[in-house]
């Protein structure tokens, strides 16, 4: 955003001054709890669930609060252990579509309170040392919470995976 503004003629210092925080989302489609299907994880599942945990566990830092950090590792934890995912199938109730409704994946970063953030907003900073930053903050990715959906048996793999970078 801060790129794109300053290419655009926007003093970098107006334009951080002014910004409280930013989100991005992605709507992501829900299994029909009346026809979803259970299904072994495959391996690739059990790949991308083990890379996002360790990812987790290793920005963290324990001075933050990272509440919701923390429990998206715990539920990796236990989807790891299960080792179950779910599929769409499809009946009257969605439409035979196999999916009910649509909910936003998102991540909401808070900056107008940050100076450490506000300082690299201003300085130029690259994307990936402020998600670094971010990320020992204990703020999740919209590919985190696609990822939790996933676990919790919200939506399938196939739903959320043009989105997951490979990390």
């Amino acid at each position: 955003l801060f790129n794109r503004l300053a290419r655009l003629g926007v003093d970098r210092a107006d334009a951080a001054s002014s910004v409280i925080g930013v989100q991005a989302q992605r709507l992501i489609r829900c299994l029909c709890p009346q026809c979803r299907e259970v299904s072994r994880a495959t391996d690739q599942h059990r790949h991308y669930v083990e890379r996002y945990k360790k990812r987790l566990e290793s920005n963290l830092d324990p001075e933050a609060g990272c509440g919701d950090a923390k429990a998206l590792i715990e539920i990796f934890g236990q989807w790891l252990v299960a080792g179950d995912t779910y599929r769409s199938s499809g009946c009257a109730a969605c439409n035979h579509t196999g999916y009910h409704r649509q909910t936003a994946a998102m991540e909401i970063y808070l900056v107008g309170n940050d100076p450490e953030a506000l300082d690299m907003l201003y300085d130029g900073k690259p994307i990936s040392t402020m998600q670094k930053h971010f990320d020992r903050q204990g703020y999740l990715t919209v590919a985190s919470q696609m990822m939790r959906m996933f676990a919790r048996h919200e939506t399938t793999y196939a739903e959320i995976e043009p989105y997951i970078p490979l990390l």
